[in-house]
């Protein structure tokens, strides 16, 4: 125990087998079937816990300025059942926006040419009048959007949301979230 506490600086740092030999470990090299059973259970948790495929947040906010991925990130299995630690991967640019931001837009509809302003029924004038205010707003924020996907990604901002303990049937694949109750009553 002292040597993996003055050795080991990390609580992710992997031991393989010469090193655990090495430290004092009482390891057995694995052979024949059970070798190649723990060699199928490594494949099968890089393929779940998507360990080759790495994720580089800029190439993720390329195209839009949020990308998100339900993933699991752990897995604790038995004979029995499995549990994987399932949540969603949340990327996001972080732009620059200017510190106020106000948008004013004059939206004149043109008569048509050769049109007498005094021939337009009186209905028509007030429907072009709410055309106008209801098309000004949604115009203020198409400007205020286009403005904010051009301005500068000053960082990237990475979470891990809403992370939960899922049971999953070994057989079936499919899974269920469980609670405190349902985690504490079976194992």
């Amino acid at each position: 125990m002292e040597t993996l506490a003055s050795r080991v600086y990390a609580h992710g740092h992997a031991i393989g087998f010469s090193e655990a030999r090495d430290i004092g470990l009482p390891v057995v090299e694995a052979k024949g079937a059970l070798e190649a059973a723990m060699w199928t259970l490594l494949c099968k948790y890089e393929d779940d816990l998507k360990l080759r495929e790495p994720i580089d947040p800029d190439d993720r906010i390329l195209d839009s300025d949020r990308f998100v991925d339900e993933t699991p990130i752990a897995v604790v299995e038995s004979t029995r059942t499995r549990y994987e630690f399932r949540g969603s991967l949340d990327i996001r640019a972080v732009r620059q926006m200017p510190s106020s931001l106000n948008v004013t837009l004059n939206l004149n509809l043109p008569l048509l040419p050769n049109a007498d302003p005094s021939q337009i029924p009186t209905e028509m004038s007030v429907v072009a009048e709410q055309m106008q205010a209801q098309i000004q707003p949604l115009a203020q924020q198409a400007v205020k959007e286009a403005l904010g996907a051009q301005a500068p990604v000053v960082g990237i901002d990475v979470k891990f949301r809403d992370g939960r303990w899922t049971r999953v049937d070994p057989v079936t694949d499919e899974g269920d979230a469980v609670g405190p109750s349902r985690r504490d009553a079976s194992a």
